[in-house]
């Protein structure tokens, strides 16, 4: 069973939190969300989304100049 279905939010955010500063902020954005909190999890969502998108445009980049080549 989960903290947060126990009502141990604060421990149950502080778990979310650790996780977050590991690279999981799945959980945290969720919980912020549900407090009501949309621009923090927003923002938190915002990074990882914009590695993503980044790391497509490299690789379409580099799919174009390889047909440049051919």
């Amino acid at each position: 069973m989960s903290l947060f279905a126990l009502g141990r939010r604060a421990e149950g955010r502080s778990v979310c939190e650790e996780l977050a500063g590991a690279g999981r902020s799945g959980q945290l954005t969720t919980v912020l969300a549900e407090e009501g909190r949309f621009g923090e999890a927003a923002e938190l969502d915002e990074a990882p989304a914009r590695r993503e998108a980044l790391g497509v445009l490299e690789q379409l980049a580099s799919a174009s100049a390889g047909e440049a080549r051919a």
